[in-house]
């Protein structure tokens, strides 16, 4: 697969999370195609990965209307 990236600190900002939660969720295989460099745990998340997440959040906040 081609994946487009952001970094771990830009998908948190989009999420409304911790830098270090998305980290986590790499680090342990639930973020698809996540990319890490060095070992200071640089996560590149996909942006595709982000989006998807952004859009389940956009549905969950209609379901109770």
């Amino acid at each position: 697969m081609n994946f487009e990236y952001i970094s771990a600190k830009e998908a948190a900002t989009k999420l409304g999370v911790t830098v270090r939660w998305i980290q986590q969720l790499c680090k342990t295989g639930k973020v698809e195609g996540a990319q890490q460099f060095g070992a200071q745990e640089i996560w590149l998340v996909p942006i595709k990965w982000v989006q998807q997440r952004e859009e389940q959040r956009e549905d969950a906040r209609y379901e109770g209307i």
